[in-house]
């Protein structure tokens, strides 16, 4: 893969749009418009708002090969990616092809996100890979539906608790992972996880009231949030993404 200033300057700096603006100034045409569109919608999720932006950048990735083509390599290797803020950042990918293909994929995309399928074998050497390093948002939630493999388990929390490579993590989706109630107690009194904005756990979910225009009119914890709470002995702050921001989670956010 040649040389790409324009695109090393991206991956340098995943945060920031000034890279993808001046990306997309170079390229040009649709693909200076689809970036465009997706950095306007991309602000708007974040305020908690709807964008026709979406609809337009979507209707632009749809037409031709562009898709295909802006994914720069990485559509044939994976069974899914997703383009957030102009550029492929979620990658569906099994837990052992991440852990070896990892630095080529990290060399075509900011990938800031993962949903990470047959984990459960790869525990220990998932989270001991810095292919973890850079990521914002995981997620485990295929696992156990018939696009992934079998549930992580607790397994995954001693995997989690002991990796160095999680500075980054925003958001962590682990429903649907046959977690014990011990497990789950493990995870919210982690000082690893001080970072985390957004935890998804089965059943430990905030109860929201919201106006006919879906603006958040109220929130407040479940009554199995409520009382898990008080098992952990403290209020755990990313079991509480809606209350803290006032908005709906939407992943793409990150």
């Amino acid at each position: 893969m040649p040389p790409d200033p324009l695109l090393d300057a991206v991956l340098a700096n995943p945060g920031a749009r000034e890279p993808r603006l001046a990306f997309g100034k170079a390229a040009g045409g649709a693909r200076e418009s689809f970036i465009q569109l997706q950095l306007t919608a991309s602000d708007a999720q974040r305020a908690g708002k709807s964008s026709p932006a979406l609809v337009e950048a979507d209707r632009l990735l749809a037409t031709g090969d562009r898709r295909l083509a802006w994914a720069n390599g990485i559509l044939e290797r994976v069974p899914e990616a997703r383009f957030l803020r102009g550029f492929v950042e979620l990658l569906v990918i099994d837990a052992a092809k991440l852990v070896i293909e990892h630095r080529d994929l990290y060399a075509r995309a900011p990938i800031r996100h993962l949903d990470v399928t047959d984990a459960r074998p790869q525990l220990a050497t998932l989270f001991g890979s810095a292919a973890l390093a850079p990521i914002v948002g995981l997620s485990f939630n295929l696992d156990g539906t018939p696009h992934g493999g079998k549930p992580v388990g607790d397994g995954v929390v001693d995997a989690l608790l002991a990796s160095p490579h999680l500075g980054n993590l925003r958001f962590l989706d682990l429903r649907g992972q046959e977690l014990s109630a011990a497990a789950m107690l493990r995870l919210a009194r982690a000082p690893q996880l001080a970072a985390l904005e957004v935890g998804l756990l089965d059943g430990l979910t905030e109860d929201v009231s919201t106006d006919y225009d879906r603006t958040i009119t109220d929130v407040r914890p479940s009554d199995p949030l409520a009382a898990f709470e008080q098992t952990v002995g403290t209020r755990v702050p990313w079991l509480h993404p809606v209350e803290t921001t006032n908005r709906r989670v939407v992943r793409d956010a990150f």
